[in-house]
């Protein structure tokens, strides 16, 4: 069993309230999705119905995108699960199961078509830039994905409240145990590389690296020709680099170019 040419998205309210606003480089993430994969199919899972312009762009653009409104909670096997970016691991977890697909982050810029990754594997996923961590930014699984199910099991023991100690031990240490110890070497799961630009297979270009992101989101010479998928770490870079549009557009970046082409 392949891959399924499906992609999922997710974007909740974050305080399960107030409405999010589809932000432009979200926008490009999906476009992007879109133009390199031409998927059968692109799920937006909601929890409350968000707003803005680029919302209405991507409706009008991309026909087989789909808008699922999911139900919201706040505890998950029998632990409480407050905070957002932990509802979207689960959620993930259990669209890959009961769809297989591709699931990115929306702050991921597509570049390539995956379907190398996808017809090889039955789970794919990258090493963290510490080698500790499986990634979680680009997820690929077939329908069903007996990795996927281990990795949805361990939130019988999830413990935390936010960003603390425990915040990436079920979603990220937990799983790399589990491939090193039970899967390391099978077909089963596929680990490909973060970092940058190690190979023509790596699906994303570079680590969590000052350096890196110096190069990316300031000059306008980072070599991506290898890369298939970029990741922005909006949660590092947004502030200085991605939340002006207006000074991404008036640049000549590698970031602000690639901005320019899925924007236009």
């Amino acid at each position: 069993m392949s891959i399924p040419n499906i992609f999922h998205f997710i974007l909740i309210s974050k305080d399960g309230k107030t409405a999010p606003e589809l932000e432009y480089f979200q926008y490009v993430s999906i476009k992007s999705a879109w133009l390199t994969n031409n998927p059968e199919k692109i799920f937006l899972y909601i929890t409350i119905d968000p707003t803005g312009p680029y919302l209405e762009r991507l409706v009008s653009e991309i026909p087989n995108l789909e808008l699922t409104r999911i139900d919201d909670f706040t505890e998950f096997m029998g632990n409480p699960v407050p905070y957002f970016t932990h509802k979207t691991d689960i959620i993930r977890l259990q669209k890959l199961i009961e769809f297989g697909g591709v699931y990115l982050d929306l702050d991921t810029i597509t570049l390539k078509n995956l379907q190398i990754f996808r017809r090889y594997s039955k789970f794919v996923t990258c090493l963290e830039d510490d080698s500790w961590r499986l990634g979680s930014a680009v997820l690929l699984a077939e329908k069903g994905s007996e990795f996927a199910k281990k990795c949805l099991e361990f939130y019988k023991d999830f413990r935390s409240t936010g960003r603390d100690e425990y915040f990436v031990e079920i979603v990220q240490e937990k799983p790399y145990e589990l491939w090193l110890n039970s899967y390391k070497g099978s077909n089963v799961v596929t680990i490909t590389k973060a970092d940058y630009i190690l190979s023509p297979k790596t699906l994303l270009d570079f680590k969590g690296n000052a350096v890196y992101f110096k190069k990316f989101f300031e000059e306008d010479n980072f070599d991506l020709n290898d890369s298939y998928v970029v990741h922005l770490w909006t949660e590092l870079n947004y502030q200085r680099y991605i939340k002006d549009l207006d000074q991404v557009l008036s640049s000549e970046t590698t970031f602000s170019k690639l901005i320019k082409r899925f924007l236009d």
